[in-house]
């Protein structure tokens, strides 16, 4: 996958995922509160992409076998980490009421998760046409 690819597959991931939000937002009022979450983890998860596919596309080109899977595994914890920190400091500091701040937050989780997936499958097929 090359890196222009990858740029126009995660500028339409984050764009479908504005689109989500600001539905959300003007359709229900307990997520116009908790607007923050969603702008915040929409953010994360983009930085987290982007570090991802560079880092996957060297160790996709490294002879070293399990590189790409450690990869893969290390960038999973750090996603699951800077996840639960950032819900930690969102609730320490906004007392949200209610869980329903979770929800923008899992959707943007979720749909990253796919992305993901996605390109670094696709990592492992210019991997194997090496």
């Amino acid at each position: 996958m090359t890196f222009q690819r990858f740029l126009m597959l995660l500028s339409g991931t984050s764009m479908g995922l504005i689109a989500i939000n600001l539905a959300l937002q003007r359709t229900f009022l307990s997520f116009q509160t908790h607007s923050g979450i969603a702008w915040w983890s929409l953010i994360l998860f983009v930085v987290i992409s982007g570090f991802m596919y560079g880092v996957g596309k060297i160790a996709a080109a490294s002879p070293n076998k399990h590189l790409f899977n450690n990869v893969i595994i290390s960038f999973v914890i750090l996603k699951m980490t800077f996840s639960i920190v950032m819900l930690m400091v969102y609730k320490k500091n906004y007392h949200p009421e209610g869980k329903m701040f979770l929800v923008p937050f899992f959707v943007a989780y979720l749909v990253f998760t796919i992305f993901e997936t996605y390109f670094m499958m696709q990592l492992t097929q210019s991997k194997k046409s090496i």
